[in-house]
């Protein structure tokens, strides 16, 4: 039997992909603010472990939003080389537009990159 505080939490809940895990969150930050402690800590985040904080899909996670050094922090994590996007890099950027703390990190690899929600979470808690 399932309790009110049980089903509650499941509402809260969501699903992870790219760790298979069950995530229960209180999760209580915007897209501007997640992007404000990224470019402080200076860490890179897939779209992907971004979106799926926010619970909305990582192709229309920036879509209305100009590019900018602070919004550079959040970036692809797609392998294969599409048309404007490279793994470790931010999407549609030219250089120019990328934090210069940034473009080094992308300029070295992908790794240190944050890929997935919960690993993000565990990053942006105090």
């Amino acid at each position: 039997m399932v309790t009110v505080l049980a089903r509650a939490r499941l509402r809260q809940a969501f699903f992870d992909p790219v760790s298979s895990n069950l995530v229960f969150s209180v999760f209580h930050m915007d897209l501007d603010q997640i992007i404000a402690l990224l470019a402080a800590r200076q860490q890179r985040a897939t779209y992907g472990a971004v979106a799926g904080l926010l619970r909305v899909a990582p192709k229309g996670l920036m879509q209305h939003r100009q590019h900018s050094n602070d919004d550079s922090w959040i970036v692809s994590a797609d392998t294969v080389v599409a048309r404007d996007a490279r793994q470790g890099w931010p999407t549609g950027y030219i250089d120019g537009d990328i934090d210069p703390n940034c473009l080094v990190q992308c300029q070295q690899g992908f790794e240190g990159v944050i890929d997935n929600t919960t690993e993000l979470q565990n990053f942006l808690q105090p």
